[in-house]
This record gives C-alpha cells, structure tokens and sequence, in this order.
C-alpha cells in the first residue's frame, strides 16, 4: 500500500541511510512493502512533499518478513522510517495495532530487525510525565512508564507497571511478560484501592500473576498511607478468576461480650457448575458455641431460580456450674425459595417461599433490628395448573403459618382448590345484535380440599405422629349465580344465589353429666355435612358533580358519589344444639360442627337491608408541567365509604354500626386513612357487667350514635431524587447494580439517593363495650447524606401512650474510598449494643477490618 511521505530536507549522503517522514496519519502498512530497498518518488500535490512508493524488483529474491502480519499505525505528529536499519519511529500520541496487540504511548519505536517494540511517555514543563505506555495483549491491558515487547517470542519488559485483574490492582517497579501471559514483578503492590497511589496495598518483592486465575506472592506486609503495619505474611495467594470458582471463604474475627472470642463465617464455596452452587461456613466461640449454615444457589435461564439454605446453631453463655446464669439455646432454620419463569410454561406455575425457625432464633442470631423484632414466619409452596380454552383450573398449596411469642403453629397439608371461573351457558355461540338479558347469566364453582394441623412447636417436635393423627380435614364446594342488567339507562341490577357445601370428618358431642355435674366433651370421627345458602341483589350508579371556577389557579372541584343499596337473605341452615353445656349446668348452644376446618354454618334466619356509599372528590388546577391541557388533577379524598345495614329478620338490635373509612393522599408526600364505628345503641348494665340493649342512643343520651372504633393512620415518605438515571447500570460496580435492582439491600449504602425519610404515626381506640384501650405510637425511619461521604440512618419506635422507646437503632456510614466504617447502636431496650467496623470494601480482601462490638447478640 503506498503511504504519503515527507522526505526530510537534511540527508547525510555519507552514511546513505534512507529516511523518510510521514507528517499525517497513516492506516497501515505491510513491511515488506515499507522496508523494499527500491522505492520510486511520485511527486504529490503539495510540491514539499513526495510519495515513496516501493516497486517490485523481479531480477532480485524477495526476502521474507521479520512480521508475519500487518501493522496498522497512526500518530498525532510524525512518524520517522529508518528504511536501512528497518526501524519506524512514532511521535505524539502513537498508536499501533498488531494481530491481539494493541499499544498506545506517546513515543513508539518498531525495530523490524529484533521484532521488538518500544515504548515512553513524555515529561511536560512541570516534570508531570504524560502519555504513558499503555499497552494490551487480548484482555490483559498494562500502563508503564516504559516498556519494551518482543513481537516473535511475546515477551515483554515494563518498568513502572500498573495493572489490574479482576478487583485487584497490581504496581509493580519492575515486570517481566512471558509468552504465556504470565507475568513475574518485582518490587510489587497489590491493592483493591483504584487510585494510582493507593491508600494500602500488600508489599511483596516478588510475586506471579497467572491472568484469570491467581495472584502468588512472597513474603508481604501491609502497608497504609504507605506505613508499614505488623501484619505480615509469608506468603500471599489471590484468586482472580472472573467466573465462578471455588475456594476458602475466610472468616470474620472479633469478641463479643456473652460468647467470648469467635471466628464467624468460615467456610468453602464450591462452584458446581453454570446452574448450582453450595457454600457450607460455620462460626466458633470460646464459650463453646458455635454455628454451622449450608446455602445453594441454582438457576437455569428461562425456566427457574431459587436457593436453598439450613442454619443450625447452639449458643451458650454463663457458667454451667451455676444453672441462673447459664443460657443454652439450639435453634435452627430452614428457607426456600423458589421463582418459576413465566415465560418457561404459561399453563404451569411453581412457586417456594419456605421460612421455618426455631422460635428463639431470631432472638440469638438476627443480624438486624427487623430481624430481632420479626415474630411471624410464614411459607407457602404453590402449584397452578390451567387448562387451555376451558373455565378450569387446579391450584395446590402446601402453607405453614409461625408465632414466635404463642409458640403456636398452623399447617396446611395440603390445601386443594378446583376452580371454574364465571362462564355464561346461555349465550348464543355466534352473537347477533345486543346480549339478551339471560345471557348474562353466569356460573361459578369451586371445591376446596384442605388438612390443616394447629399445634405448638414443643408437641411438633416431640409427638409428630400424634399430630399427623389429630389433622383436621374438610372439603368445601361453592357455586354461585349471578347476572347483572341495566335499568333506567343509569342504575345496575346485579342479583346473586350463592350455596356452599361443607364436608367435615371430625364432630363435637358434650354430654352433661348430672352425677359429677361436669360436661364432656368428645370429638366424633365420622362424615358430617352443613350448608349455606344466601341470596343477594343490589342496585347500583354513579353520581357526578363539578363546581366550577371562572378565574384564578383553581379550574373546578369534582365529586363522584357512588351509592349501592343491597338486599341480602340468609335462612336458617344452622345445626344449633341447645341444653346444660355450660358451666355449672347452665343453659348455652354450641355447634357439633364448630370444630370444623371450615367451620359452622350461621346460625339463625338474617334479612337485612343496607346503604353504602362511596364518594371521591378532586380538583383540577393549571399546571405550567402540563403542556397539553395545562391543567392537572390534585385528589382531595380518595376515598370516603359510609355504609349501614338493617336486620328485618333479628328481634332485636336490628342496626348495624356505622362505618366510616377515608383514605387519601396530600402533595404525594403524606398518605392518611382512618377508620370510624359508631354503636346507635345505648349500654346498660347488668350485676355490674356493660352489654348494648334494643334502646337507641339518641333517645337515651341524646346523641346519634357511640364511637366504639376508631383509628388513624398517617405515613410521611420523602426520599431524594436519585442522581443515577433509572435502569442505567452500565460502568456500574457490583455493588452499584445491586442497589439498582434492589434499593432495599441492605449490604451496600446508595449515595445516590441523598436522603430518605419515613414518619408513621398510628393511634388507635377501641370501646365497644365500657372498656376503653387506646395504641398510640409514632415510628422514623430514614437515612440522610451528610456530605458526599457520610451517611447518617435511624430506626425509632416510641410508643406514646406508655411514654417509652421501643426497640430502635441508629447507624452511621463513611465511605473512606476504597475502605468504609461503619457504627450502629441500639441504645434502649435489653437488647442495648454496639458495633464498629472499619473495613476493606472488597470482598477479596474482607479480612483486613477492624472492629469491636458489645452487646446481647451479633448486630450488624
């Protein structure tokens, strides 16, 4: 290829060597057509300037190449060809591409005799050196002050390298690169911290870098702002690999004041393969506690995810010897949880989220305040399956339901339900003209199957068959119809029959014993039946009114008012048994079926007639955003239900309570519901005990009603714009994709979001008879950027109507580069601690923290 060229105007004829000089950016070249010793001026369009073209001389051999392959070069100033000696000069931001080699510096020279290549920088008035050899091999990329590569055997020199592979940064004085693209430093710093001059590093006089696999090293020592510590090493090992491999998890160090000394979270991972992984650790104190966990991760893309994992742990503290002081707790916890993809079968859903504990386990071994004060687990296994282009469908579920504080557990073993979703056996199969008001008639059905165990946890445990053995089981059938019409153009008809059929295998018999005046009770294995049947019918429409303004910033005011009068009849399917069953023979009823996984049928005929209605009202002001309408919608109630019912078929206490709900959100900041129950009727008392009697309030003291309910609930949320657009996670780090998709993980702390801040306040009261009881309580939560490094957090509960605080905790976050502190306290309570942690922030390097803590447990 021929190349524009600048012959130089000063030629040392006595030495005869052939130069020439390109001024402009040259694409590439080939050398043996750029080191030809005959070559064949061509005047160019700039007069100063010629073409040296090199011209095939067929009487003379062709000589082979020093380079196999082509070199593609360019450079800012000029480049300098030496055709005798075949050495090419590059200045001012040279850069040269070669088969997988790639080199960028400021001054490059090609020596094609000793197929090697140099490389500097250049020094600026101020001695700053710039331009620095930065050279890469396929992936692996180096900067240097200088360097030198054999292009034959791939070796390479580099003094003054820097380099990084995988979370680890290397500085080395002095590099050697083999043709293997192993590389053996001298002098070396190996370090986490991306700045050039890191604030720690491991120094070590030698070391080996195996790309993608492992960083060895000789004796070392850590150094910090470039101070020697005491902790040394004789030897350093760093594994780099990119992709999943496994290895030595390292353990955590510390004291805590109840467990003494203790190594924490020691363990192996093993990578198994694309699909799965398994990581087994465990924690060892010198009170002789310990801990052991074993998790595995899986996914296959497409078609599933989850993780499954088992923690046993046994804590002791105290001196055995005397039993008051001693403590020992066993606990452990099982989780699943597993994620169907949908897009893997449309018809098939499999779904775990299994959380099963110990009931002192989250006592001794929560790692936060949510987890202290959590005292509910629940599980759920799930299994849909539907039926194409038909009404069925099958879903299965196997549930488990925890106390922590009751010791309580509810088991569902399986819960079986068939469903047929509404479908109109009526309609014409080819439709023509309007629906006819009987084809709207619609079907519904399902039957569900369900064995459920109640028991505690102790009894789980110790007598398993014996629980097996007391299961409750039932079946449950529902059917209803149901159509809705349109009458008078504006109000909707929608009547309903709905029948429900219950099957028990279990029953309940008292019998009252006159000798011992004692009644027994006795369950009945056995097939027993009961039945609901109600119909409902109700008319409903929607009521519109607007005020609206002729001038200023506020447009209009409007009110949606939606009011529903229902009917609703219920005969008398009940299976009442009346007689001496109470205590000391007195006069009750009870339910042979109450016992029932589903219960007993209503007792009692009930007819009522009641109103409800549902209103909304909003606003319409200009707004400057909206460029469109210039107007927008600002929601004054959300919603207000009123609603009331009457009892035609009870002989007394007909009426219901009013109920009264709102919700409603103001400047999409503060979110408030509230909830109010009035009594119409009035309280007397009988042997000094309050019940509601069949005499109205109004008439007795005067007012409408008796607030027996009420509450109120108000939520405060503000939270900083994000400084990071949404969904944009490319150049981010591991952790900054993690808090992109999950701004909850609480591992990593966004300094993108400058502050968040939650206030609930919460009152509640309750006097349905005499007795009043009134919860009143106000949380915070939030965190606030303090400047671009700290980070300041709060977790408080204050339980006003007891003047105290509940459990709280109060965090503080510095990120010190390519270090982080972190403090929480928990300062009231029992569970008062405190933990300081300063650490490495890469996980490679975890074990270099310092930390000390005190308190009850392993906060974190």
């Amino acid at each position: 290829m021929s190349c524009a060229v600048k012959r130089r105007n000063q030629v040392d004829s006595e030495k005869s060597k052939k130069q020439e000089v390109v001024s402009d950016t040259i694409s590439y070249i080939h050398p043996d057509s750029l080191f030809n010793d005959t070559i064949v001026p061509i005047l160019s369009k700039n007069k100063d300037s010629l073409l040296i073209q090199p011209v095939q001389d067929s009487t003379r051999k062709q000589r082979k190449s020093p380079i196999s392959d082509k070199v593609d070069y360019r450079s800012q100033d000029s480049a300098i060809f030496d055709v005798r000696n075949k050495i090419m000069y590059l200045y001012d931001t040279a850069k040269v591409n070669y088969q997988t080699i790639q080199l960028e510096a400021n001054h490059l020279k090609i020596d094609m005799n000793k197929k090697e290549l140099y490389a500097n920088g250049s020094s600026d008035t101020s001695g700053r050196l710039y331009g620095k050899p930065v050279f890469t091999d396929n992936d692996k990329s180096f900067t240097s002050k200088e360097l030198a590569y054999n292009f034959e055997t791939r070796k390479g020199l580099i003094t003054e390298a820097i380099t990084n592979e995988g979370e680890t940064y290397l500085h080395a004085a002095l590099a050697k690169k083999d043709s293997n693209n192993v590389i053996y430093v001298k002098n070396a710093k190996f370090t986490t911290c991306i700045d050039p001059e890191p604030h720690f590093h491991i120094q070590a006089g030698r070391g080996k870098v195996i790309p993608g696999e492992l960083i060895v090293t000789g004796p070392a020592h850590l150094r910090i702002a470039n101070i020697p510590t005491p902790l040394v090493v004789p030897f350093g090992y760093f594994p780099t690999k990119k992709n999943k491999s496994s290895g030595i998890i390292l353990p955590e160090y510390g004291e805590l004041a109840n467990y003494g000394f203790f190594l924490r979270n020691l363990g192996y991972y093993f990578a198994i393969n694309d699909y799965i992984d398994l990581t087994i650790n465990g924690d060892i104190y010198t009170s002789l506690s310990f801990g052991a966990r074993v998790q595995t991760n899986y996914k296959k893309r497409y078609k599933f995810s989850g993780n499954i994992a088992v923690g046993y742990s046994q804590l002791q503290y105290g001196d055995p010897e005397i039993e008051k002081d001693f403590r020992l707790s066993r606990d452990f916890k099982f989780t699943w949880n597993h994620t169907q993809d949908p897009k893997s079968n449309p018809t098939i859903s499999f779904s775990a989220a299994v959380n099963v504990a110990t009931a002192t386990f989250n006592q001794f071994n929560a790692s936060n305040v949510a987890g202290i004060v959590q005292n509910q687990f629940q599980s759920n296994i799930a299994f849909s399956k539907s039926f194409r282009n038909t009404p069925f469908s099958i879903s299965l579920n196997l549930r488990h339901s925890q106390n922590t504080q009751t010791r309580q557990i509810n088991l569902s073993l399986p819960d079986l339900v068939f469903n047929v979703t509404r479908f109109f056996p009526f309609r014409r199969k080819k439709q023509v003209g309007e629906l006819k008001w009987y084809e709207n008639i619609g079907f519904t059905y399902s039957m569900n199957i369900r064995n459920d165990i109640n028991t505690t946890d102790t009894m789980f445990v110790r007598d398993f068959v014996g629980v097996l053995s007391n299961m409750n089981n039932g079946i449950q059938q529902r059917m209803s119809v149901s159509t809705n019409v349109k009458m008078l153009k504006y109000i909707t008809f929608t009547p309903s029959v709905n029948y429900v059929e219950k099957w028990h295998f279990s029953n309940l018999r008292k019998v009252f014993d006159p000798a011992s005046q004692l009644v027994q009770s006795d369950t009945i294995r056995g097939f027993f039946s009961t039945r609901e049947l109600n119909a409902t019918a109700s008319l409903t429409t929607i009521i519109y009114g607007m005020y609206t303004f002729k001038s200023g910033g506020l447009k209009a005011i409007r009110h949606v008012m939606t009011p529903t009068i229902n009917v609703n009849f219920r005969p008398d399917l009940g299976d009442i048994v009346k007689g001496y069953f109470g205590p000391n023979g007195e006069f009750i009823s009870y339910s042979p079926n109450q016992i029932g996984i589903f219960g007993s049928s209503p007792s009692g005929m009930s007819g009522t007639v009641g109103f409800t209605i549902n209103n909304n009202i909003e606003m319409k002001v200009k707004s400057r955003r909206d460029t469109i309408t210039g107007e927008k919608k600002v929601p004054l109630l959300e919603v207000l239900s009123i609603g009331m019912n009457y009892d035609f078929a009870r002989d007394s206490l007909n009426l219901s309570n009013l109920a009264i709900a709102g919700r409603t959100t103001l400047f999409n900041l503060v979110g408030i519901n509230f909830a109010l129950s009035f009594d119409p009727y009035a309280l007397d008392y009988v042997n000094g005990k309050a019940i509601r009697v069949n005499r109205l309030q109004v008439t007795e003291n005067g007012l409408p009603t008796r607030l027996t309910q009420a509450s109120l609930n108000v939520n405060f949320t503000l939270r900083g714009e994000s400084k990071r657009k949404t969904g944009a996670t490319q150049g981010m780090t591991q952790a900054e994709q993690m808090i992109a998709t999950n701004p909850d993980y609480y591992q990593y702390v966004d300094f993108n979001i400058p502050y968040t801040l939650s206030i609930g306040y919460n009152i509640a009261y309750s006097k349905p008879l005499d007795k009043e009881t009134i919860t009143h309580a106000i949380n915070f939560t939030g965190d606030i950027n303090i400047t671009k490094k700290w980070k300041i957090g709060l977790n408080m509960n204050y339980d006003i109507e007891n003047n105290k605080i509940s459990t709280s905790q109060i965090s503080i976050y510095r990120d010190l580069h390519c270090w982080e502190m972190r403090a929480s306290v928990i300062p009231f309570g029992i569970r008062q601690s405190y933990m300081f942690t300063i650490n490495v922030k890469s996980p490679l390097l975890q074990m270099l923290k310092l930390q000390r803590q005190s308190g009850w447990a392993n906060i974190q």
